[in-house]
């Protein structure tokens, strides 16, 4: 019994370091640790594809590295033009629009729960171009008064402040 089971333990181990060393999850981990998604003590370097090809992303995390579906839909809807999505599944384009939307619940992504993979689009990247959702700013175009705009101009420059600063702060000390 003792052997048998050793045995097996001893297979799933070959087919594991197998399965780490196929292209798709080699193609994948240089991505994901290139952009600062994920952190590996192994140099994916040389196998850099430059795009993320999701079928390849989803094998790699079905079958080795569970982490990767926690980060994927993260991963596209942050570098969408980096992301090749040809073959996606509907699981996957569910969870990409919840996200997208920002929604502040969605459905589960290959097990992996909402709440788990929404954490990623707060990540600071690597690279600093691309900012976390939290931080970025949606264009709005307001018509003001010739009394406001002038009263804008006067506070922007005592503090020297954009005028969306200003009108931001002036929001955050009303609450």
């Amino acid at each position: 019994m003792k052997k048998l089971l050793v045995e097996k333990i001893r297979k799933q181990a070959e087919l594991d370091s197998l399965k780490r060393k196929d292209p798709r999850f080699l193609r994948t981990m240089e991505f994901l640790v290139r952009k600062g998604f994920l952190k590996a003590n192994r140099n994916y370097e040389k196998w850099n594809s430059g795009k993320l090809y999701l079928r390849d992303a989803l094998w790699a995390g079905e079958n080795v590295e569970p982490r990767v579906l926690e980060v994927l839909p993260a991963v596209a809807v942050r570098l969408p033009k980096e992301v090749n999505l040809n073959g996606a599944p509907k699981v996957f384009f569910d969870a990409f629009e919840a996200l997208k939307k920002n929604q502040n619940d969605g459905p589960d992504f290959f097990g992996v729960s909402f709440d788990k993979y929404k954490v990623w689009l707060d990540l600071e990247l690597k690279d600093k171009r691309t900012k976390p959702v939290s931080q970025k700013k949606i264009m709005k175009s307001f018509r003001l008064s010739f009394e406001c705009i002038r009263r804008l101009e006067e506070k922007m420059q005592e503090t020297g402040e954009s005028g969306s600063n200003v009108i931001e702060s002036l929001l955050k000390k009303a609450d």
